[in-house]
């Protein structure tokens, strides 16, 4: 099926997933990108967020946040981006909501959340540099965990959040192998 994908889709860059940690792409031109763990959270109550007081938490809704709300996701990471990752369509899919963090009505903290198959999931928690390490990021994971408490969640941490994660009832439960596809030049 990968290489079924590769042939189809030589000049474009994507990622492929190996959930068994032994799959070897390297003869279809995929170079290995990273490790990614997984976390879980049993469903249940959360601790009261301790949500900053400056931190203003809302639904991105009209498209044009959507810029802002991508500014702030990738900018967050030291990327530039070209263009936009996140479609304005699905602003209006009712299984996902985009939050934005706002301090003094600038967009400095993102998520994600998503209902899917009966699982609570958080994406794209991110912080710009320079306002980290006041509980944004803390803040912005718990309102999506708020949004359905009853449902077991997952998400994918970066290393420096995993602290923070297990502080909120999040458990290691695996590690992929993650493949990247670079564009043919």
């Amino acid at each position: 099926m990968v290489e079924r994908l590769v042939e189809l889709r030589p000049n474009d860059k994507f990622s492929v997933v190996d959930w068994w940690m032994d799959l070897d792409f390297t003869r279809l031109g995929l170079e290995l990108d990273r490790h990614s763990l997984w976390y879980v959270r049993p469903p249940g109550p959360l601790p009261a967020p301790a949500i900053p007081p400056e931190l203003e938490i809302a639904g991105v809704l009209p498209p044009a946040d959507l810029q802002d709300f991508e500014f702030a996701s990738f900018g967050a990471s030291g990327t530039l981006l070209t263009g936009g990752w996140h479609h304005e369509a699905s602003l209006g899919d009712p299984n996902m909501r985009y939050l934005s963090g706002r301090v003094d009505g600038r967009t400095v903290s993102v998520s994600i959340g998503c209902v899917r198959d009966g699982v609570a999931e958080v994406y794209g928690v991110a912080t710009l540099l320079q306002h980290r390490r006041c509980g944004y990021g803390a803040a912005m994971t718990s309102a999506c965990l708020q949004m359905v408490p009853t449902l077991q969640a997952v998400l994918q941490p970066s290393r420096q959040a995993q602290s923070m994660y297990r502080r909120m009832g999040f458990i290691e439960t695996s590690e992929t192998r993650d493949w990247l596809h670079k564009a043919a030049s």
